[in-house]
């Protein structure tokens, strides 16, 4: 065949129809996420999911990446317990869900609606799908792998490439992934998150001489604060930390949630105090066992009087604490 022949044969319908066949296959392929047709976003705007771009936090440690950003987003059937396939617009995180507004708050995210759901009332859904994809990094390999919300009205069923991983309840929590996720793999991260008010039933008293009574409700609704993606070690581990100083008993107080602790080995914990980058003060709290710890937590004292003390008009007197 000569060379103006096969031209004009791929050129000819017939092959044009199966170029772009095999373009869309390839489409699909390499964005995974987008095989459903997802809502347009304007000139200019795009969901950025390179967590090489991501803010994050290293210690020799742990680790742990923000995943904030526009989240594919739709409204969703609060029994609902299936990842959607199709239908899916684009939202903020972290953002209350858009329609209640009062003069305490006023919508400030711009919903991307899909064409399926673009008129729906916004104000009175009480769930919705999120979803995007994460990339875990391959140095995590060996750490446990979490997903970490922030603040959260009020509950989340988390689901890793269509699977049910976990929940999380408000006001903030996490889910281990560290079994469904792996190192340096990509997946599609996805939550089912409910705004379930306290009572379904409320007493209103906007007319001061009568209650009457009124539907529950969440005023902000969704993922309201920050969601990361954390590793951390899959052993023995630090949780948060609380530190209470008394100057009337001149002693210093830490409160340490523990996890995963041997039920037969010993532990200890070291903190260290120091005010610009120079250490003050080194305490450490006798040995323990995991049956010493109550509620999950180990709590020890230790005197110490600093030379110099906090206060309002001294605000540069801060120290840094290590554990």
């Amino acid at each position: 065949m000569s060379a103006s022949a096969r031209l004009r044969a791929v050129t000819s319908p017939r092959w044009q129809g199966c170029i772009l066949a095999v373009a869309a296959a390839l489409a699909v392929a390499r964005t995974g996420l987008c095989a459903q047709p997802l809502a347009p976003l304007p000139q200019g705007v795009e969901a950025v999911w390179d967590l090489g771009k991501a803010h994050r936090e290293t210690t020799p440690t742990r680790e742990r990446i923000c995943i904030n950003g526009l989240w594919c987003w739709q409204p969703a059937d609060p029994r609902s317990d299936r990842v959607p396939d199709g239908g899916w617009g684009y939202f903020k995180v972290p953002g209350g869900w858009p329609g209640v507004t009062n003069y305490m708050q006023k919508d400030c995210q711009t919903v991307h609606a899909h064409p399926s759901w673009e008129h729906q009332k916004l104000a009175d859904i009480t769930a919705a799908w999120y979803r995007r994809e994460i990339t875990v990094p391959a140095t995590w390999a060996g750490r446990r792998i979490a997903v970490h919300a922030e603040y959260l009205n009020s509950f989340a069923a988390v689901y890793v490439d269509g699977k049910k991983a976990g929940e999380i309840q408000f006001p903030a929590g996490e889910v281990d992934l560290t079994a469904v996720c792996r190192a340096g793999g990509k997946h599609v991260l996805s939550l089912l998150v409910v705004a379930m008010p306290l009572k379904g039933v409320m007493l209103s008293y906007n007319d001061s001489n009568s209650a009457r009574t009124v539907r529950g409700s969440v005023a902000r609704r969704g993922l309201c604060g920050d969601v990361y993606l954390v590793a951390t070690p899959a052993t023995a581990r630090l949780g948060n930390v609380k530190v209470d100083t008394s100057v009337r008993k001149w002693e210093i107080t830490f409160v340490a949630a523990l996890h995963d602790l041997a039920a037969d080995a010993r532990y200890a914990l070291r903190a260290q105090v120091s005010e610009g980058g120079r250490a003050v003060k080194a305490l450490a709290s006798r040995p323990f066992r995991a049956s010493d710890l109550k509620g999950g937590r180990f709590v020890f004292t230790e005197k110490w009087k600093p030379d110099k003390l906090w206060d309002i008009h001294t605000p540069q007197h801060l120290s840094l604490i290590h554990i």
